[in-house]
Parts: structure tokens; C-alpha cells; sequence
């Protein structure tokens, strides 16, 4: 685990792990791999920097705090439906966005190894959130284009009882 959730005063939930999430889809790491070392596709995919997306090399500079790290904590105030153009259930996507203590709002998306958990995200309901910030291949300045992926890493939520707001039905 690399949250530090001993140390809060209410009862949290870690409720997605990457760790997890790359066991039960495998593909996920092969594809990922795969992309990064494609060199007939120079704009898409990770650099490769901090070793191949999965590997033992990867998770060791994740583990040893080379790889740089984006950390989220705020409480949700919005839970929405967002999706593609279609109707199908596929589509939809449950989001939810939360204010940071420095009054930053950020729009983040449901994650949990377990879609029971997804119970837990509710109005008022803190969020912890650990990404790790993998540099694509692509590096060209454009803009406000970001040069990296964040890479969902450890999802926690605070798990309150008694909410005035419930995370929509599945």
C-alpha cells in the first residue's frame, strides 16, 4: 500500500489498487508494453522512462520514489453520469468531483476493485487518491498539454454512514 491512511482520524477504505487491477487484467500490461515499444507509433504510449508499464522495474521506481507522484484529497461534492454518445450502460462512466483544502476542484472517476465499494463514494465523503506521473512518448510543447500520464496508482474513500447524498445505482 503506498496511501498513508493510518494517520487520519476517520475510518477510510482503500478501495482501488493498481496492483490488483493489473492481476485481474493482464491485457492491460501487454498492450501498454506493447504501445511503448512500437516504434512506428512516436506519438503514442509511455516513454519508458521508469522501465516498461507492469514491470518489475516499473513498480521498483514507483516503490523507491523515482517515479513522480500526484497526490488528491478532497471531499466529493458532485456525483454525475458521464459517458459517450451512446445510451448503452457501456457508455456511462460514474464521475464525481471533489474541492481540495485549497479550494481546488478536480473531476475524478469512480475506481474500486470491488464495484460494492463504489457504495462509498458519497456526498461529503473524503477522497484520497494516489497517481503516479508517467512521461509519455510524445514531448512536444503544445499548449497546456500535459507531457505525462497519471496513472491511477490507490483510490481511498472515507467510509461515512448516514450521508444526505448516495453514489447513483449500477
Amino acid at each position: 500500500m503506498f496511501l498513508n491512511l493510518k494517520s487520519l482520524k476517520s475510518p477510510v477504505k482503500l478501495v482501488y489498487q493498481l496492483s490488483l487491477d493489473l492481476k485481474a487484467n493482464p491485457a492491460r500490461v501487454t498492450k501498454a508494453q506493447a504501445l511503448t515499444l512500437d516504434q512506428s507509433r512516436p506519438l503514442f504510449g509511455l516513454k519508458g522512462t521508469y522501465g516498461l508499464f507492469g514491470s518489475q522495474e516499473w513498480w521498483d521506481n514507483i516503490v523507491n520514489g523515482k517515479m513522480p507522484r500526484l497526490y488528491l484529497c478532497g471531499d466529493i461534492i458532485e456525483i454525475y453520469k458521464a459517458g459517450l454518445d451512446g445510451d448503452s450502460e457501456d457508455d456511462i462512466q460514474l464521475d464525481f468531483k471533489i474541492m481540495t483544502s485549497d479550494g481546488d476542484v478536480c473531476s475524478e472517476s469512480f475506481e474500486a476493485n470491488d464495484v460494492n465499494d463504489y457504495s462509498l463514494f458519497k456526498l461529503g465523503a473524503q477522497v484520497h487518491i494516489l497517481y503516479v506521473l508517467d512521461p509519455l512518448k510524445d514531448q512536444s510543447p503544445l499548449g497546456n498539454q500535459k507531457n505525462y500520464s497519471n496513472i491511477l496508482l490507490e483510490m481511498a474513500v472515507e467510509d461515512i454512514v448516514g450521508s444526505n447524498g448516495i453514489a447513483p445505482d449500477l
